[in-house]
């Protein structure tokens, strides 16, 4: 499936009223003329200047836009009733029967906004979403919002949407109104991408700009490039300075074959005549090629609280809640150290997604480790939900909470399928798991590894399989891995680290002798395999060592410092061990067979 990357062009209002009718108003005055009621999610809090509520000023926003009062953000991820989520202001549905030329304002502002940060608005009519539309991040000034709502609509309702960490970060919504018989003016300004943003794209570097035209009238095509003079105009853009483009509607402009760099795009409104009316507008953006190479390796090596769908590597498939880069790593024992930080959400929202070189043949791994922390908002107990997928939706990793031991086990599944996977085993809240996720391109076949044992890690085959499942997607290429938000209902909270993607087993799970260390301290085991009493364990220095033994379910045997450098095996059964040699601080692994 080809990837477009949506950047939103809002025409926004300068807005020019007489002979209206107000149908809902507030400007958070406490007063008669505040008719438009609002849900405040979570409720208001003022502490330590951490601040979600009513104020007079905050920071840099020294006032309201009218009257005294507006509503004020600081910091809002915080303890001090806040969080890493989405702070939100819900206006209820007004009926808006009979009434024409529909106009729902508010005023904004914003200071010291950064790619963490966001301020955003979701507009419903009769109920239907139109989307939620990002506002400017950095306006430092009370800055007009304006939405047409289209004649015959029945009720109207919106959201007010705010993330935002950082104590010299504010914003500040006022003088929300909702009117009849507004006459307006147009004026252009591009809301997305942003000026100098980095946009981050795949493989066919393409993405579409949508544009909305607010009270101006499009003329249509004559048939052969030039307006008909039907309406008010018609609108132009060009990209890089390039060649001018006529346009009669208002479809979606795609943008393909950006190189990586800079570039910029322009739009602007002009008359039957094509000369301008002074309403455009420019921006400057890069284009960042994402498309990684294999194997990858993801630490979530970011900066704590920030969304993963704003670093390098990683670009947004969906609205919502985001995806936090959490502080720590989660491990696995005999798997290779875990660096960087992890990633956590809960519930839908974004659904970021990164991209590597196709693979056409053969299989395909992604390794990981996660962990579910809470699964009580889980509704869905007959099939959960999927968090983590493979390819366009060719392999999917699914979890519902265990029917016999709800809220304290759950179950784990995985194929193509988008409902009622097969579930292979249970496992308890709070435990590090390991996945291994594949996808063989020519046999269509999707398998399923859980928490393999030590001795199996970094194989030069890979072991057998804990699920193996047919798929009937017939995929013939894989190119991605996304990590999904659901539902509240089907995707619990989930704590997820240390991906991986490669085209072998031994790719996607190293072991702690793949690391750097290793190859400066260099152990000799033997002999290994072994039927004798003993073996010798040898280094190219003569410093201690302390050899400790585990079996291949983790459990610890022995702990000791050797002696001449000799390790006593008599008391171990014939199998699989992992012997940890630390020396001088530097601790590696090795597998010792006894026969």
């Amino acid at each position: 499936m080809k990837k477009i990357y949506f950047f939103t062009i809002m025409l926004l209002l300068t807005v020019s009223l007489n002979a209206q009718t107000t149908l809902a108003a507030q400007g958070f005055e406490d007063s008669a003329a505040d008719t438009w009621s609002y849900t405040a999610t979570p409720d208001t809090y003022d502490v330590s200047s951490d601040l979600w509520g009513i104020t007079t000023t905050v920071g840099t926003i020294a006032g309201p836009d009218a009257g005294t009062n507006f509503w004020g953000l600081r910091d809002i991820e915080n303890s001090n009733g806040g969080g890493a989520f989405d702070h939100t202001l819900e206006f209820p549905n007004v009926t808006v029967v009979g009434e024409s030329n529909i106009l729902l304002t508010f005023k904004y502002y914003t200071d010291g906004y950064d790619s963490a940060d966001e301020l955003s608005v979701e507009y419903f009519f009769d109920d239907v979403s139109q989307g939620i539309v990002s506002l400017e991040k950095d306006t430092e000034t009370w800055t007009t919002s304006a939405k047409v709502v289209p004649d015959g609509t029945a009720n109207v309702r919106f959201t007010l949407i705010g993330l935002q960490n950082g104590g010299s970060d504010y914003a500040g919504f006022d003088s929300i109104l909702l009117q009849s018989g507004a006459n307006t003016n147009p004026s252009l300004s591009i809301t997305s991408p942003t000026e100098g943003q980095i946009v981050n794209v795949g493989s066919d570097a393409s993405f579409d700009v949508t544009l909305e035209v607010i009270n101006f009238t499009l003329s249509n095509d004559d048939g052969s490039g030039a307006t008909d003079s039907t309406g008010d105009g018609f609108i132009q853009y060009s990209v890089d300075s390039g060649a001018i483009f006529n346009k009669f509607d208002l479809s979606a402009i795609t943008l393909t074959g950006l190189s990586t760099g800079p570039h910029s795009i322009s739009i602007s409104l002009v008359d039957n005549n094509a000369a301008s009316i002074s309403i455009d507008d420019a921006v400057n953006f890069t284009i960042n090629d994402i498309v990684q190479t294999l194997p990858l390796y993801e630490s979530f090596d970011y900066t704590a609280s920030e969304n993963l769908a704003n670093q390098p590597n990683w670009v947004n498939q969906n609205t919502g809640d985001e995806i936090i880069v959490g502080t720590g790593n989660l491990s696995y024992p005999g798997l290779a150290s875990s660096t960087g930080n992890h990633v956590m959400w809960d519930g839908e929202g974004n659904d970021p997604e990164i991209e590597f070189t196709p693979v056409t043949n053969g299989e395909v791994y992604a390794s990981f480790i996660f962990s579910v922390t809470d699964q009580s908002a889980i509704t869905d107990l007959n099939d959960g939900g999927y968090f983590a997928v493979l390819g366009e939706f060719d392999a999917r990793l699914w979890v519902r909470p265990n029917p016999d031991a709800a809220s304290t086990t759950f179950d784990i599944g995985a194929g193509a399928v988008p409902s009622n996977p097969t579930f292979v085993g249970t496992y308890n809240i709070g435990d590090n798991i390991l996945i291994v996720l594949s996808y063989n391109i020519d046999t269509n076949k999707v398998s399923l590894w859980v928490n393999p044992s030590v001795a199996e890690l970094e194989s030069d085959i890979a072991p057998s399989f804990t699920l193996n499942e047919v798929s009937t997607d017939n995929a013939t290429s894989i190119s991605k891995f996304f990590l999904r938000q659901d539902t509240t209902g089907e995707t619990p909270s989930i704590l997820f680290d240390e991906l991986r993607i490669g085209t072998s087993w031994a790719d996607v799970t190293p072991n702690t002798l793949s690391t750097d260390v290793y190859n400066s301290f260099t152990f000799s085991i033997y002999p290994n395999p072994t039927n004798t009493d003993s073996v010798t364990i040898s280094s190219v220095n003569s410093d201690v060592i302390n050899v400790m033994v585990y079996d291949i379910l983790g459990k610890q045997i022995k702990n000791e410092t050797l002696n001449n450098n000799t390790l006593n095996v008599s008391d171990l059964s014939t199998g699989v061990y992992i012997l940890k040699l630390t020396q001088n601080n530097t601790t590696v692994t090795q597998k010792l067979v006894i026969e």
